[in-house]
């Protein structure tokens, strides 16, 4: 399909609180109120140019074209895609702070390094996230679970889930 017909698609659901996301439905914010989430505004272009900066690479095509055209974050899959500078954020963070930090080894666990270019880009609660492999042409979809490091060596915690980004979020909208 192309990216101009995903874009499409997504702009229809992304800003429809009751399908902008999988999870984020029923939270209830600090006040007891429900919080719903929709899709944030379109990142501005220096925020996708300022955000490929501090990565060090590019982020795909499709990710980059649903951040500037439909949201910067907020719908998707799980609790929606985290976004960019003055997106939505993830425990306080953009994929750029999160990515980051990830790069950084843990003095405690020192065989738990961060595989290069793998984005962080949407949660599904407990510590796991959806990531996109951005040293692939495909840009294939990783799943990270840290639960599984109690009983499993650290890279056995990132479980290959789909071949592309595309692939990811065409069977979420479908």
């Amino acid at each position: 399909m192309s990216i101009s017909r995903l874009i499409e698609r997504l702009n229809d659901r992304a800003h429809d609180s009751a399908r902008a996301t999988d999870l984020g439905h029923g939270i209830l914010d600090g006040k007891g109120n429900p919080v719903f989430y929709v899709a944030h505004s379109p990142a501005l272009p220096q925020h996708i140019v300022a955000t490929e900066e501090l990565l060090g690479f590019q982020l795909p095509d499709l990710l980059r074209e649903m951040y500037l055209k439909v949201g910067n974050g907020g719908f998707g899959p799980g609790y929606g895609l985290i976004g960019v500078k003055d997106g939505m954020v993830e425990a306080g963070s953009s994929i750029t702070s999160f990515y980051v930090s990830s790069q950084k080894t843990d003095p405690d666990e020192p065989m738990s390094h961060w595989p290069d270019r793998l984005l962080p880009i949407c949660s599904w609660g407990c510590g796991i996230y959806s990531c996109i492999d951005c040293s692939k042409p495909n840009s294939p979809i990783i799943v990270f679970d840290p639960n599984a490091s109690d009983y499993l060596p650290w890279e056995e915690c990132f479980i290959p889930y789909t071949p592309s980004f595309e692939a990811w979020i065409e069977a979420w909208l479908d």
